[in-house]
């Protein structure tokens, strides 16, 4: 068998494993299997974290360190317990950080962004598809909480205790951040959007 058709067989056969069974691969001395988990993960948790800093350059920064860190701490990971709630936990983390970062050292990137983003291309189509340039900013303005509360279950669609769990919560917590993000939006699209 060529060295070639071997390794795409090996490929294959990583696709179809388990994220645990994926994990333990990598611990036995097959670093290679990490990139079967960065695939898995990598575009649902850019989404995430460009929808939450409305900054794609800067959610690319924090996906990759998330890898980082879980793949230098994947010795920590305890296989009893559900390998995305672990990734996603730290992935929580890194983004909680970079918004504090954000936080502290104002808002003029966010405008900046936000500006330039939104500039109309001078084409228009025959029928223009709905506005959707105001979800993006709208969701910037909502708290970093309620920002990942809706993003977590209205967008990736994931349970309520689920989010509670990877972002250190209560259930009831979630809840009212999504209660509030949801209200905020919706206020923002009515007032600023919508024509009656």
């Amino acid at each position: 068998m060529a060295p070639g058709e071997l390794k795409h067989i090996l490929g294959h056969m990583r696709g179809s494993l388990s994220d645990e069974e994926v994990v333990s691969r990598c611990l036995a001395g097959d670093p290679d299997s990490f990139a079967v988990i960065v695939r898995r993960y990598q575009s649902r948790l850019l989404r995430l974290a460009a929808g939450a800093l409305a900054d794609r350059a800067t959610a690319q920064d924090v996906v990759q360190e998330t890898f980082i860190r879980v793949y230098t701490r994947l010795s920590r990971y305890k296989p009893q317990k559900s390998f995305s709630a672990w990734l996603y936990t730290i992935f929580s983390n890194r983004l909680k950080d970079q918004l504090r970062r954000r936080q502290r050292h104002g808002g003029f990137l966010r405008r900046l962004v936000d500006h330039y983003r939104h500039e109309q291309a001078i084409a228009e189509p025959e029928t223009p598809p709905p506005d959707t340039t105001w979800i993006r900013p709208g969701l910037a303005r909502l708290a970093k909480m309620q920002r990942l509360c809706v993003l977590l279950r209205d967008i990736e669609q994931i349970d309520i205790s689920a989010i509670a769990s990877r972002l250190g919560i209560s259930q009831a917590t979630v809840r009212v951040h999504l209660m509030r993000g949801r209200r905020k939006l919706r206020e923002i699209y009515e007032r600023e959007i919508r024509k009656d």
